[in-house]
């Protein structure tokens, strides 16, 4: 039994599941400041970033505002808070706040806010519109939201490795029906924009995001499987043998010229309150 705090959590956060987070941010992180810069966050604005885990976009994102602005990061859980709280302190950020709050049921920092940046946590709740409802009162006249989300994990793919690449496509399906009984909704970022829509904002952006073909991301979804496939064979979603060998298919690929691997189609969401 996870604790409280990590229950919607699919592979808890362990100090492995920790590393694996800022491993991951780096590998996203310049498709995140592109994001950032067309949403115009600069010197100066205001930030809330909600479900901030560890807290690395929220380092970014303090950095870009620089001492004249600020940010807010909020994250449940109190692991990923505390190595939030060391690292902006050790940075010497004093524009960066990290808080430790439910989001769906605690109070959320006062507004207003220039910017809400939300990163693959939407989809993990149990009422994803909810979150929506919460934050939008939140933005600033001309203030914007931006998500990015997981539209489709069964997208994710494996080629040119042979055997084991059927098994690297059930691990994907498999991801979404964790999400789902962990109390998420795997398919959340499909409605988002409607859901931005029908609160008020300008939809200003609907860009899809999808990572492949060299050899970091072979060695992401390497990562990835390391940590969340047992998990998922401990649920009883996806085979056993086939945790071994998308393990072994992926082995393969990272040492043979031609293989790649493809991540799960994601979305931009950029809203702008008028």
């Amino acid at each position: 039994m996870k604790p409280a705090a990590e229950e919607s959590y699919v592979v808890g956060t362990s100090e492995a599941e920790l590393a694996r987070l800022l491993r991951q941010h780096a590998l996203f992180r310049p498709a995140c400041m592109e994001a950032w810069r067309r949403a115009g966050v600069g010197p100066g604005l205001r930030v809330l970033d909600v479900g901030a885990g560890p807290g690395a976009a929220a380092l970014d994102l303090a950095a870009l505002v620089g001492p004249a602005g600020s940010v807010v990061a909020v994250e449940r859980n109190s692991r990923f808070v505390s190595h939030g709280q060391t690292r902006a302190r050790a940075s010497g950020l004093a524009q960066l706040e990290v808080l430790q709050a439910d989001l769906l049921r605690d109070p959320l920092p006062a507004g207003p806010f220039d910017l809400i940046w939300c990163r693959w946590v939407a989809v993990y709740l149990e009422d994803g519109a909810r979150l929506v409802e919460r934050l939008v009162p939140l933005l600033g006249q001309g203030g914007r939201m931006l998500f990015l989300e997981t539209i489709d994990w069964s997208t994710l793919a494996l080629h040119g490795s042979g055997a084991g690449t059927a098994a690297v496509a059930g691990f994907g399906r498999g991801v979404d029906r964790a999400i789902a009984a962990s109390g998420g909704d795997p398919v959340l970022a499909r409605r988002l924009p409607g859901l931005l829509a029908a609160a008020g904002l300008q939809l200003e952006v609907l860009e899809p995001l999808v990572l492949g073909g060299d050899a970091a991301v072979t060695e992401w979804l390497a990562d990835v499987i390391a940590l969340m496939g047992p998990e998922l064979v401990r649920q009883g979603i996806w085979p056993e043998q086939d945790l071994t060998a998308a393990r072994a298919a992926l082995q393969r690929a990272q040492n043979q010229p031609g293989s790649y691997a493809v991540g799960p189609l994601q979305l931009w969401i950029q809203a702008r309150r008028p």
